[in-house]
């Protein structure tokens, strides 16, 4: 997991953060989702962590739209 999603409640409805998360199954480099803008550092920085750097991902999935 690398940045911990979150649903939450408004007035005006629902309001949420999905999880972004990365999985490398064999050479396949996968990251599900990327979060809000204000995250892309975080996922960034713990990308790094990992050894792993942005370019290197193969697979980007995103699972609903907005």
């Amino acid at each position: 997991m690398i940045v911990q999603g979150f649903p939450g409640k408004r007035l005006s409805g629902s309001l949420a953060w999905s999880s972004v998360t990365y999985v490398e199954v064999g050479k396949h480099k996968i990251l599900f989702d990327t979060g809000v803008p204000n995250v892309r550092a975080t996922v960034r920085k713990h990308l790094q962590n990992i050894g792993v750097m942005p370019d290197e991902i193969t697979t980007l999935v995103i699972s609903h739209f907005h």
